[in-house]
């Protein structure tokens, strides 16, 4: 998982999010897909109750909803995914994400 200044970062302008989102605009090998496939599978079964996201990796803080943390740039990520991977599992969690818009 990426690490910057000893967080490891979920939002979408330095963190997993953002680095899913790029991932999903290339030609990904079988593999490599999957990859992507399961880290936002884990994004999506490790957000909060409310449908926000945390910051990083461990935080329990509920309370950041910005497009560079929490839900907001989340979506983005999810809309895409939806598109290029396109289950139904993205269509919930996208529109719950974007309710935080």
């Amino acid at each position: 998982m990426y690490e910057w200044h000893g967080k490891k970062y979920w939002g979408a302008a330095h963190g997993l999010a953002g680095i899913m989102h790029v991932l999903m605009h290339t030609e990904l090998k079988l593999d490599e897909q999957d990859d992507v496939k399961n880290t936002l599978l884990y994004m999506i079964k490790n957000r909060f109750p409310s449908g926000n996201y945390p910051s990083s990796e461990g935080n329990e803080s509920d309370r950041l909803v910005h497009w560079c943390h929490g839900a907001p740039g989340v979506a983005l990520t999810l809309a895409k995914a939806y598109e290029v991977i396109a289950p139904s599992v993205y269509t919930y969690t996208c529109s719950n994400a974007f309710c935080f818009i």
